[in-house]
């Protein structure tokens, strides 16, 4: 199974960092932050970030990239990390709540989408499980933001034993997917995440 980078960075969110060789990818350049408003004027996406949330360095988003490829090797994956560009990555104080959202280059075609999502879901499964881990994954469903078509999951890390959750969003554009993911272990952050990304704009 081979998985994408972005599975294993969001990944470390929860699991946590290690020591292993930087791998560097590219923050977007098309990105923009006007006060409390985060624009990308590529994929045409405009959110506001909740009060509270910072944006994550840049060294931090290389160290959780790079740590992830070792994580990988745990649970015997390969990774794909061509093409991708992280676009925003948002932390509360210093708990594992997070948000972070990627671009990343790809062929694969709207008939093998849902295919696809299935295998980035499946790979997030084994290196959690790879980890100790007793993760649950819901089914896949849709939701729709300002027009544009999601199709969603949710992860439950350990269920019954800690709060972590993660909820997953995937949509396809013209030759690159995006992919935003939720992390949360608290109520007040699940809701101040998804109302901050369900009230995101965008122009295609």
């Amino acid at each position: 199974m081979k998985v994408t980078l972005f599975a294993l960075f969001v990944g470390l969110l929860m699991v946590g960092c290690g020591e292993e060789e930087q791998i560097h990818v590219d923050r977007d350049q098309e990105g923009e932050l006007s006060g409390n408003t985060y624009h990308n004027k590529r994929v045409g996406w405009t959110i506001k970030i909740p009060d509270g949330w910072d944006i994550a360095s840049k060294e931090e988003e290389t160290e959780f990239v790079s740590s992830g490829s070792n994580l990988a090797a745990d649970a015997g994956l390969g990774v794909n990390w061509r093409g991708t560009k992280i676009l925003l990555t948002l932390e509360k104080n210093d708990s594992p709540d997070s948000f972070a959202s990627v671009t990343q280059s790809t062929v694969v075609d709207e008939d093998d989408w849902i295919r696809y999502v299935g295998t980035q879901k499946q790979g997030g499964l084994s290196i959690y499980r790879a980890q100790g881990m007793i993760p649950e994954a819901s089914d896949i469903r849709r939701e729709t933001i300002d027009g544009v078509v999601f199709d969603v999951y949710d992860i439950s890390l350990n269920p019954g034993r800690s709060p972590g959750s993660q909820t997953y969003y995937w949509t396809l554009f013209n030759g690159y997917y995006l992919c935003s993911i939720l992390t949360f272990t608290s109520i007040d952050s699940r809701e101040e995440l998804l109302k901050a990304w369900r009230g995101s704009r965008f122009r295609q």
